[in-house]
């Protein structure tokens, strides 16, 4: 189905600035749905209420807009960014494609993240703000870092308490761009942030096309400070990894997180916590039951 023009949203709680290309959502549960935010240099939502979706749309980095296509204001709560494309350009004007600073949930499902500068989302609460937590499902994450100077990062955390983050089922793609960086990260850049319930289980994430560390550093960062401000335990599962142009899978294996079944898919072992590569296990045939 065709998607709708920005320019004719006529609806309670949401304004458009034609001349800013910023559409800015102040009431509580609505639904933008089925639009074309690429249309006229670019469309950025402002979001400053509860119980937003966005839905089955197109974004793209335009001339008009900010540094960010999704901005989540302090006094938003609960976002759903649900089967939408995200495509980014050489102009160089937008961050992150997400930045949220309110709670409640944040759920990302079956998008397509495309040619970022930076980051795909950002959270940048406050320390002490109400909680929030992280549903990160079913998208493709495809090449990132266009820019000298912005570092990659497919999820990234400023402070606040993130209740839970929950980063399953996703499939990334990354080739050596202008600038490196890191792909899913669990722990504040702030100190102070706390994250609580991580699990990364069931993602596919490939580095391919260059030497080793040339399109990314590593899949995982786990923690950074060892403290209140880092994910002190989470669970790594079930994840496949092409690290050939990585430096590897997990930048750092902090006490208190599981590692298991995470495969280096061209070698076909599993990978431990160290970046080691374990034997193959022959797995044993199941047995017919005795008559």
């Amino acid at each position: 189905m065709p998607l709708k023009d920005p320019a004719t949203i006529s609806m309670a709680g949401v304004s458009v600035g034609n001349s800013s290309r910023t559409i800015s959502i102040t009431g509580d549960n609505v639904t933008l749905d089925g639009y074309d935010f690429a249309l006229h240099g670019g469309y950025q939502l402002a979001i400053s209420a509860a119980n937003t979706t966005i839905s089955n749309s197109n974004f793209a980095v335009g001339t008009n807009q900010g540094a960010y296509l999704i901005y989540g204001g302090t006094s938003a709560s609960n976002l759903t960014v649900i089967h939408n494309t995200f495509d980014g350009s050489s102009i160089g004007n937008n961050l992150s494609y997400i930045r949220y600073s309110g709670s409640g949930e944040v759920s990302l499902e079956y998008n397509w993240f495309k040619n970022f500068p930076g980051h795909v989302v950002e959270f940048t609460q406050a320390n002490g703000s109400p909680s929030f937590s992280v549903d990160y499902k079913y998208n493709l994450i495809e090449q990132g870092s266009l820019h000298d100077g912005y570092h990659l990062n497919f999820l990234q955390f400023g402070g606040g308490t993130a209740s839970s983050v929950d980063v399953e089922f996703n499939t990334t793609y990354q080739t050596p761009q202008v600038s490196g960086g890191e792909g899913f990260q669990f722990y504040s850049n702030t100190q102070g942030g706390v994250i609580q319930d991580a699990v990364m289980a069931y993602n596919t994430m490939i580095a391919a096309g260059g030497a080793t560390g040339s399109a990314m550093s590593y899949m995982l960062h786990a923690n950074s400070y060892n403290d209140n401000s880092s994910a002190l335990s989470g669970s790594v599962h079930d994840n496949f990894f092409d690290l050939q142009a990585a430096w590897g899978a997990f930048y750092s294996a902090p006490s208190g997180w599981s590692f298991s079944k995470n495969m280096d898919m061209r070698s076909g072992k599993i990978i431990s916590s160290k970046n080691k590569l374990l034997p193959a296990v022959r797995q044993r045939e199941p047995q017919p039951s005795p008559r």
